[in-house]
């Protein structure tokens, strides 16, 4: 599936200081440096009480309005400074070129006082499996490289930061940064690689279905190692792999 995680604020949505980020099948580095362990442990309760759900209790529950909440972690402003404190070493260590970057997104994102809090919602993580275990897995597994001081292999700047409203980027923008210097770049590819995946995820899928019945027919028709039923299988198996590419 499509993973979608949602770092936003509790502040009003119509407010000027509001944001919200969005991140892909891993969460943003900068993200992983504003939470801590406990963060973590205080959402399995939620997360445990909603595994135990019946597919019946869990519809009605899902009808509420106030239910994004639940599948949040809570970042309070303490625990925001003292994460980011430990977060800004570890991006001065290893990825000093986007430590300029780092400072502008926490500078933008701290809460203004004890009152307001950032909200990280991983409702696609847990609704893949539907087990807390492994949900809260994921979050300890995601924020383990910063505790222990271990680097991570980056290959798109989105990896750092993750994909972000417009307002972040009425910052100064720094050399150092393409996301900060071409915010047009980042808000475009968001939307074609979303308008392109669904595409590609349709096409595929169209693909996987008449191949799988011409191997069906041929198995029929020539039995099933016949050089065209194995080959029509190939295609189906070869497809399949590229569907699950394209919808991640």
């Amino acid at each position: 599936m499509s993973y979608r995680p949602v770092l936003y604020s509790s502040r009003n949505i119509d407010s000027d200081h509001y944001f919200e980020f969005e991140g892909d099948a891993n969460l943003p580095i900068f993200w992983t440096t504003l939470f801590d362990e406990q963060c973590i442990r205080n959402l399995y309760p939620k997360l445990n009480h909603i595994e135990k759900l019946s597919e019946q209790q869990f519809e009605k529950y899902f009808e509420d309005e106030n239910h994004a909440d639940d599948f949040s972690l809570m970042i309070t402003l303490e625990t925001f400074n003292t994460c980011t404190a430990q977060g800004f070493e570890y991006i001065q260590q290893f990825y000093p070129e986007y430590l300029s970057l780092y400072q502008q997104f926490i500078d933008y994102i701290r809460p203004a006082n004890s009152e307001e809090y950032i909200y990280l919602n991983i409702f696609d993580f847990f609704q893949d499996t539907m087990r807390a275990d492994e949900t809260v897995n994921f979050l300890f597994s995601s924020i383990a490289p910063i505790h222990s001081g271990t680097a991570q292999t980056i290959h798109q700047p989105h990896e750092m930061l993750g994909y972000c409203n417009e307002q972040f980027f009425d910052l100064p923008a720094t050399e150092q940064n393409d996301l900060a210097q071409y915010p047009e770049q980042n808000q475009q590819q968001t939307k074609y690689r979303r308008i392109l995946n669904s595409i590609m995820s349709w096409t595929l899928s169209t693909i996987i279905g008449i191949s799988g019945l011409l191997t069906w027919y041929c198995t029929k028709l020539n039995g099933f190692f016949h050089f065209t039923s194995l080959g029509f299988l190939f295609l189906t198996v070869v497809t399949f792999c590229l569907a699950i590419k394209y919808t991640n």
